[in-house]
């Protein structure tokens, strides 16, 4: 599935985007592997990890504004995306994170 697919990750600067990103270039090979964040100084230090790889790319954008995602997926020709889901709630930080795998027709 992930073998010579094009990737989207939103927020992927973060733990599961440092992990997922080089284990699925290193074992399955995709033909593009876009990491979709709005913390341009975490993009700015991943980017530096991949600087050689050319199958990685990045873009600066919140998963909240719409119309900004509305443009990037009129060009997108990723076919699989993945999202990072954090539920932060209490007074104390929690993540309970799930991610999900959608695959584009």
């Amino acid at each position: 599935m992930l073998t010579n697919s094009s990737i989207l990750i939103t927020g992927g600067t973060g733990s599961f985007g440092n992990t997922f990103v080089p284990m699925t270039l290193a074992k399955y090979n995709p033909k593009r592997l876009v990491i979709y964040s709005r913390d341009k100084m975490k993009q700015w230090d991943m980017a530096h990890k991949f600087a050689e790889d050319a199958r990685v790319r990045f873009f600066i954008g919140d998963v909240r504004d719409v119309a900004d995602l509305k443009i990037y997926f009129i060009d997108a020709s990723e076919k699989l995306i993945l999202r990072k889901l954090a539920n932060r709630c209490g007074v104390s930080v929690q993540d309970s994170s799930c991610t999900y795998f959608r695959e584009m027709g």
